[in-house]
């Protein structure tokens, strides 16, 4: 299988997030429609995070779901991931924690984590 992944990097903090949602989810539609597989790559550090999370959810409850999946992926394993995990895996189709940025310093993790 050809899997195509998208991963969303943004702003922590958003003017117009509905505007923002508006304008991918004609995009996230067509990935969906045309790719054998679509991966989409979302972090959860600020409000264009949560938009992108947000529209996938919306598209596959439009749309369907059979090839594609939400994939969170944290620079190192926090807190709030351990003490929530259950709600994460029932959100997210999957959760991952990126190697190359788990020893990284906080600062310079999600940095590393987004390359």
């Amino acid at each position: 299988m050809n899997t195509y992944s998208v991963a969303f990097f943004g702003h922590r903090k958003l003017s117009n997030q509905y505007m923002i949602e508006e304008k991918i989810r004609p995009i996230l539609r067509k990935l969906i429609d045309t790719k054998e597989y679509v991966e989409f790559l979302v972090g959860r550090d600020g409000d264009f995070d949560q938009v992108a999370a947000s529209a996938v959810r919306e598209t596959v409850k439009l749309h369907g779901d059979g090839n594609m999946s939400l994939v969170l992926v944290l620079p190192y394993e926090r807190a709030e991931y351990r003490d929530n995990m259950e709600s994460y895996l029932a959100y997210y189709d999957e959760v991952e924690i990126c190697q190359e940025s788990v020893n990284a310093h906080f600062k310079a993790a999600i940095t590393i984590r987004n390359k």
